[in-house]
């Protein structure tokens, strides 16, 4: 009984429906669901015969016969059957995008503008010149950038798990902000049409901030990224060894020397080299150091196994057939 159901899960069936590539005997009152799904309809004529149509319901009413008579006449097959008629109804997933568009090029737009804006000053290229090729690159990649829910498998990432998340991590966006890190991105005011009521905060980038500032200092678990700049090696080795959390960290280098060095001294649970993110597969153990660790094992591999694992020890000792004295002290090798 599709009346049971709400219209945002009424057309997600419909898309289900249509996209199902076997044949389903479908069963149903309502018309307009009928006529959005369908492609072949069975109909009786009487005295037990039956035909099949093609289309749905409105189709069937335009080629049934049209009288009691013409319904009893001899079924005849039509020489070929008629084309079926062109779909104009979107998508379930295709009316979300489509709704969702203008914000996104609204977003889009705004934040290419203030690139642009800053790619045009007269001082800008001077300045950094690491600075003008990331901007001068992020113009292009934001044409690619989409935010989206769940279902959506093109979405690069969703909404926050409530609305005290979302506001706290726009809260700490402006602490970034009155601390003095730069905000090159702002994510804040970021609203997916359709999904108007959505926990989403947009993507934010940070430049040039400190390691004294609030922001870098405590885990904010939303879309904030954050530039801690470093002149040195060492310098860059310090940052997360001297940060109180120590989940993962990773170098990208074309440097074996710098790689194994980095590995071995960097205090964190997890290492990527060239990785993003350096969260192995499940056969090995998952875990962070410092604050970022809780209890004394990991998770995943063997760790996983010992922590399910009650050790029992037996020791044994099978005397000479002789009669040997008493012994009353722990054994040990001799």
């Amino acid at each position: 009984p599709t009346n049971d159901l709400d219209i945002e899960s009424l057309e997600l069936l419909e898309q289900v429906i249509q996209d199902f590539e076997g044949t389903l005997l479908l069963v149903s009152h309502d018309r307009a669901f009928v006529d959005n799904v369908v492609t072949q309809t069975i109909a009786p004529l009487g005295g037990g015969r039956w035909r099949e149509y093609v289309g749905g319901y409105s189709d069937w009413l335009a080629q049934r016969p049209a009288s009691a008579d013409a319904a009893r006449a001899p079924v005849v097959a039509a020489s070929a059957p008629p084309p079926p008629r062109a779909r104009t109804k979107l998508s379930y997933k295709d009316q979300r995008a489509l709704e969702a568009l203008p914000g996104e090029i609204e977003a889009l737009e705004a934040e290419q503008r203030q690139l642009t804006l800053n790619l045009s000053s007269p001082d800008y290229p001077h300045s950094d010149s690491t600075r003008v090729a990331a901007d001068g690159a992020r113009i292009a990649e934001i044409e690619t950038l989409k935010v989206g829910v769940s279902t959506d498998p093109d979405a690069q990432y969703g909404p926050m798990v409530s609305a005290a998340q979302k506001a706290r991590v726009e809260q700490y966006i402006q602490i970034g902000v009155e601390e003095g890190a730069e905000l090159v991105i702002d994510g804040r005011g970021f609203q997916l049409q359709g999904f108007e009521n959505g926990f989403f905060t947009g993507p934010t980038l940070f430049d040039h901030v400190k390691p004294g500032m609030k922001t870098y200092r405590d885990e904010i678990f939303g879309p904030v990224l954050q530039l801690v700049r470093a002149d040195t090696f060492e310098e860059a080795l310090a940052l997360p060894s001297s940060h109180a959390y120590g989940n993962g960290a990773s170098i990208f280098t074309r440097s074996g020397r710098a790689a194994r060095d980095f590995a071995s001294r960097v205090q964190a649970g997890m290492v990527g080299v060239n990785v993003p993110i350096p969260v192995p597969v499940a056969y090995h153990t998952f875990g962070g150091w410092k604050r970022s660790a809780f209890g004394d094992a990991n998770q995943h591999g063997m760790d996983g196994v010992r922590f399910y694992t009650k050790t029992k020890t037996v020791t044994a000792r099978w005397p000479d057939d002789e009669a040997a004295a008493s012994e009353f002290v722990i054994p040990t090798m001799k």
